[in-house]
């Protein structure tokens, strides 16, 4: 019996980003669910700095590269963040009507071709942040920009039909996370983030009806076991 394929497309949370140990939410999920004796091939295809708009543009031929007729798979969504950040030169990088834009199209390319997609919103981040990016450049986001796109995702998914996971309140209430946001740039949470993520993942309902139904989903103490059975591609 073929493995289950999932692909993880997005921006900079979709990304080991911030995690020293550099396997990131994506990585200790996939320990945590072989754990459970899940079988599947995890792909990670985030891309940091990556908006919507630049998501829609490859996401098509990323997914038609990995996913064949008969194929058991997932696509799993997570962007937003590289979308409402904003540079004191150029202002936030997509409107909250271009941003939905895009994700809709995103959204609708994966159900016309029949792809399992589930969307995981955008965290929380903190009140007011800024980081610099591997160019140098500085970016700016706050929390109020991020309410807005998620409930306006949010409410696009449930148009759309694409289940959806709303991380706003879960994680918000979360201590791991909040100490993760305040201890690093307010963005890309450290490693103890990314377990919060991984963690709010694994039990999601949804998610576990397409992994391991019998499982409770994202066990802590697995994370120090030794290495996956599943395959992780970078």
């Amino acid at each position: 019996m073929s493995r289950l394929r999932i692909c993880i497309l997005g921006d900079d949370l979709a990304t080991p980003l911030g995690d020293a140990g550099g396997v990131g939410w994506m990585g200790q999920l996939s320990r945590s669910e072989t754990s459970f004796g899940s079988r599947f091939e995890l792909m990670a295809l985030g891309v940091p700095g990556e908006t919507s708009r630049d998501l829609a543009a490859r996401v098509e031929d990323e997914l038609a590269a990995r996913l064949h007729d008969g194929m058991p798979s997932l696509v799993l969504f997570c962007f937003g963040v590289a979308d409402m950040a904003a540079s004191e030169q150029s202002g936030v990088r997509l409107s909250l009507p271009e941003s939905l834009y895009w994700a809709e199209t995103v959204m609708r390319l994966c159900l016309s071709h029949h792809y399992p997609t589930l969307w995981i919103g955008p965290p929380p981040v903190r009140t007011k942040a800024a980081w610099r990016d591997a160019d140098g450049k500085v970016w700016h986001l706050n929390q109020g920009r991020m309410a807005a796109l998620n409930d306006a995702f949010k409410a696009l998914a449930h148009e759309l039909k694409v289940p959806y996971l709303d991380l706003s309140e879960s994680l918000g209430h979360d201590k791991r996370w909040q100490r993760a946001i305040e201890r690093g740039n307010g963005i890309h949470p450290n490693w103890e983030g990314h377990a919060a993520l991984a963690n709010h993942i694994g039990r999601w309902s949804v998610w576990r009806s397409r992994l391991n139904p019998t499982a409770p989903g994202m066990k802590t103490e697995s994370l120090q076991m030794q290495g996956p059975k599943a395959v992780l591609i970078a």
